[in-house]
Formats: C-alpha cells, sequence, structure tokens
C-alpha cells in the first residue's frame, strides 16, 4: 500500500425524552499519510464529529436537526 490511514470512530446515542433521541458520531484520524513521501494526505480532517437530534412529533412526521463539525485540515504540499 502507497498509503497508510488510520484512526479511531465511535458513537452514542441518547434518548433525551420520550420522542426525542441525540445521536452523536465521532471520528478521530490518527495518522492519514503518503507512505512514499510522508506527506499527510489532502484535507482529510484531524476529527469529524456529526450530531443529530430526532423528533418524532406524531407516527406520520418526524423533523431532524443535525450539526457537523470539522477538525483543522492541511492542503496537500506541492513542490
Amino acid at each position: 500500500p502507497k498509503a497508510l490511514v488510520e484512526g479511531l470512530e465511535g458513537t452514542l446515542n441518547l434518548p433525551v425524552g420520550e420522542a426525542v433521541n441525540w445521536s452523536n458520531n465521532l471520528t478521530w484520524m490518527l495518522q492519514s499519510k503518503n507512505k512514499t513521501t510522508g506527506d499527510r494526505l489532502s484535507v482529510i480532517p484531524q476529527f469529524t464529529l456529526n450530531s443529530t437530534l430526532s423528533w418524532q412529533v406524531r407516527e406520520d412526521l418526524s423533523l431532524q436537526s443535525t450539526f457537523t463539525w470539522y477538525g483543522r485540515q492541511k492542503p496537500k504540499r506541492f513542490n
């Protein structure tokens, strides 16, 4: 392989109420590099956090609000 991508991922789901659920997912990159040059792979964030709040209003209607937060990204280096 010419690249190495290594990280951790976790999920946390919490019932907030009888009809409300809060879902979270976090991905944390440990390594992301080109094995030939040692450079980081382009635009892969250090972490990504996804969070969704879901409300089951009625049997036939649900609402969701979603938030995504990306950690620091480093652009590809050019010689």
